[in-house]
């Protein structure tokens, strides 16, 4: 017996199947050979289940008939970090038929993954990319080398370091290309972190833009020439996240990139996502030469750094540079730009004149703008559902603008903001509300329209301090909730005081906010806990027996273990009518949760073979979206 695929790219070893034919149609035999052998109505029947995985996983096991119908379903969409590529590629060695059945694969570099996002894994100095490394990513990359049908959508995820083998691979497999999707580069913090205390490290570092501008020139290209040749046009999505220097210096972290191949680039790509820790002096110019090429298809965009140098000459290039991008892409549909947030004003030139037509959501800062310019900008925006501001204000202006009231259904900002559009009549489904010093920011107004609410628990307060009180102020705010996230412990010292960090108070801290849940909300059906002190949760029935009352309609959990990368998705197990006992007095039955495996997220978009990521907090918490006239799952 073969081992099943869910468990080589998710993380275990278990027994599975192999990738046999599926059977052809039976006449004789019980009903459950006739029915399985009618592949298509098999097949029609187990799709159903193939949202959360967990039940394709264990039909996978009653059967090798049951494996036939259900392993082309479990490897359609493969999520493999790079250290488990071998295991992978071994796996599809052994089970050919199932390679045609992969319709979406993202492989991953874990190692730069997890340093990048401030993971400390117990043995750094042993982390390292070997031979073995990329020769497994080459074996795993070859299994699609002689694929019957066309290559799967592809998304790459690789530190910036290891471009020049990544490169080296797709070289030798380049049909993988002809579908090519995504491409993120991430910081590769791991190799940054280890250069800071080695010999030549100075020049390496003072060189990098023009390294990785050199690199990441030879890795499109060959992409794009894939796709020249099979007349492909699957290469939409390029991210990248600049390098933290271990030290502040003004050093160029941002490829200078060539106009000629920056050019073949942008011609393909509608997304667009450039970040950096800290911007200095120097990757102004870059950044300005990147955002200066037209991009014909662009649709979203994302420019993000925590800071940006206090040169004013450099600013006036970064703002001029700005408005003539937004000038030049009227049909942007995605703006994020959260560049200037330490340089009050500057923003209002760029945003004063600008139209986007077609512009959805957007991370501008509207609430810097003097009042009339706003109710300028709303009205040259008549169909804007998402807004997020970091801007502290006591209102938006044009909150009483009808292009507003029409349209926006998102939000995120300051809870001055939210009250400002609630008080006008704007019918917010999705509010993400950033810090406050308050357990009630709605202040007695009633949010019938919110379906979703993502939360910061204040810091300095302590949560047993108001265990019920806040929920119960939440809930009969927003009696329609169906969605609800709160992040606990954003600052370390306050996580200690607090008390949090032990596997007992972290159950306990549930089970009180389920018991709150349930006793005030009827409609409420996903829950997530984002705490800086999370650990492990025990395994599923103890933690049920932990848990005393769920709320009546909750359908999923999710809880976000940050110091280990993790986010873990339960769902509810309700009691069906056979779980009742015969006996005149039988035993409760209560709800129960259990885990889902680790396919079931990320979510991959069909239509472009575009993964979410993992890390982006602001979509991955989430399972529904709550933009439309109802909440639907995401998805499904």
């Amino acid at each position: 017996m073969a081992t099943s695929p869910q468990t080589v790219y998710s993380g275990g070893m278990t027994d599975g199947a192999s990738g046999e034919a599926r059977p052809s149609i039976q006449t004789e035999g019980s009903a459950v050979e006739r029915f399985l052998g009618i592949a298509e109505l098999a097949v029609l029947v187990v799709s159903h289940l193939a949202f959360e995985h967990i039940d394709l996983i264990a039909l996978a096991q009653v059967s090798k008939r049951f494996r036939a119908v259900v392993l082309p379903l479990l490897v359609e969409r493969v999520n493999v970090r790079l250290s488990r590529a071998n295991q992978l590629g071994t796996y599809f060695e052994q089970n050919v038929n199932l390679v045609n059945h992969v319709q979406f694969l993202r492989i991953w570099d874990d190692i730069a993954h997890d340093l990048e996002y401030g993971l400390n894994p117990p043995h750094l100095d042993n982390i390292e990319y070997s031979a073995d490394t990329w020769t497994s990513l080459g074996k795993l990359l070859g299994a699609f080398d002689n694929r019957t049908p066309r290559p799967p959508l592809l998304e790459l995820s690789f530190g910036q370091f290891q471009l020049p083998r990544l490169q080296q691979q797709l070289e030798e497999h380049p049909r993988v290309l002809e579908r090519f999707a995504s491409l993120q580069i991430v910081q590769d913090a791991g190799t940054t972190r280890k250069l800071a205390g080695s010999a030549g490290a100075e020049e390496i570092i003072s060189n990098h833009g023009f390294s990785l501008a050199n690199n990441l020139e030879n890795l499109l290209r060959i992409i794009c020439n894939a796709q020249d040749r099979a007349d492909s046009v699957t290469f939409h999505k390029l991210s990248l996240a600049a390098i933290l220097l271990p030290v502040q210096e003004d050093i160029l972290i941002l490829p200078p990139m060539r106009p000629r191949p920056w050019n073949r680039i942008a011609e393909r790509i509608s997304d667009l996502s450039i970040t950096m820790g800290i911007m200095n002096d120097s990757d102004i110019p870059a950044l300005a030469s990147l955002i200066g090429t037209r991009f014909p298809k662009l649709r979203r965009i994302r420019l993000f750094s925590n800071k940006v140098c206090q040169q004013w000459s450099r600013i006036l290039i970064l703002t001029s540079s700005l408005r003539i991008f937004l000038d030049a892409h009227p049909d942007l549909e995605d703006v994020d730009i959260e560049l200037l947030q330490s340089v009050p004003g500057s923003i209002s030139g760029v945003l004063a004149h600008v139209t986007m037509s077609r512009l959805r959501s957007c991370f501008l800062e509207v609430a810097h703008l003097r009042p009339d310019a706003q109710i300028d900008f709303a009205e040259r925006h008549q169909h804007i559902h998402s807004i997020s501001t970091s801007h502290v204000a006591s209102r938006l202006a044009s909150a009483n603008h009808p292009a507003v009231t029409k349209s926006l259904r998102r939000l995120r900002a300051d809870a001055s903001v939210m009250l400002s559009l609630l008080e006008a009549g704007v019918p917010l489904r999705h509010v993400v509300l950033l810090r406050s010093n308050t357990t009630d920011p709605f202040k007695g107004i009633q949010a019938p329209s919110v379906t979703c609410c993502e939360y910061v628990y204040p810091p300095h307060l302590r949560i047993h301090s108001a265990e019920g009180e806040w929920v119960n102020q939440w809930l009969s705010a927003m009696p329609n909730l169906v969605e609800f996230t709160v992040t606990f412990g954003l600052d370390e010292e306050w996580t200690e005081v607090a008390g949090t960090s032990t596997v007992a108070a972290q159950i306990r801290l549930l089970s009180d906010l389920l018991a709150n849940l349930a006793t005030q909300s009827t409609k409420i059906r996903a829950l997530c806990v984002y705490n800086r002190a999370a650990c492990e949760l025990p395994p599923d029935a103890q933690l049920s027996d932990a848990i005393a009352t769920f709320p009546p309609r909750l359908q999923y959990l999710t809880w976000h273990i940050p110091s280990a990368g993790k986010v873990v998705f339960y769902r509810v197990l309700r009691p069906g009518p056979s779980s009742a006992s015969s006996t005149p007095d039988p035993a409760p039955v209560k709800p129960r949760l259990q885990r889902l495996p680790a396919t079931f997220r990320p979510f991959v978009e069909r239509k472009t073979g575009a993964w979410e990521d993992p890390k982006d907090t602001s979509t991955f918490l989430t399972l529904f979206d709550h933009i439309g006239d109802e909440p639907r799952l995401k998805h499904a």
